[in-house]
């Protein structure tokens, strides 16, 4: 469940709306009704939303790792970095 406080908190915070800017607004209500979903699915079957937690934590170790490998001063666009977990 932490993860998935964690995954609202990325999506809703002070000054969200700006950041996100108007237009990707109906993509944080997509992200929250999945949200939804995944906790009404959860209590059928927590051994597969784990399984598909690993695989998600899995490639977004990776994208850090990419991140990371970014030369110094080379800026990656504020829309990528925020998926980057």
């Amino acid at each position: 469940m932490s993860d998935i406080k964690a995954q609202i908190d990325s999506l809703i915070f002070r000054g969200f709306v700006t950041e996100t800017g108007w237009k990707r607004l109906p993509d944080v209500l997509r992200y929250l009704k999945a949200i939804e979903r995944r906790l009404e699915k959860l209590p059928i079957d927590p051994n597969r939303d784990r399984l598909h937690m690993i695989k998600i934590e899995s490639v977004s170790k990776d994208y850090q790792s990419l991140l990371n490998k970014l030369p110094k001063g080379k800026k990656c666009r504020k829309q990528l970095k925020r998926y980057a977990g």
